[in-house]
């Protein structure tokens, strides 16, 4: 199984929250890993293309269906897989 890591990039607070900023890095796999084939066979399923869940209002909600179909789990913020899936839909769409 291919992997990534998320590594942060930066962070800037706002009043009491904090908020994070990441660069996602493949682990040594050229960038078509099996996680990115799973959330486009996913979106395929259900004719679906990677842009169109980019710009949904509701994407979040959508990101959350994919977790859940992957099987993806957050190590500390669900905000954090959330953001990591968001960034496999963006190389699916190229």
């Amino acid at each position: 199984m291919k992997t990534y890591v998320l590594l942060e990039k930066d962070n800037r607070r706002l009043g009491d929250k904090t908020e994070f900023f990441y660069e996602l890095h493949q682990n040594g796999q050229e960038n078509n890993g099996e996680i990115i084939v799973s959330i486009k066979e996913l979106l395929e399923r259900g004719g679906i293309k990677a842009g169109q869940v980019l710009n949904d209002p509701e994407k979040f909600q959508k990101y959350e269906h994919i977790r859940r179909q992957t099987g993806l789990t957050a190590s500390r913020q669900q905000k954090d897989v959330l953001m990591f899936i968001e960034e496999m839909i963006k190389i699916i769409e190229g």
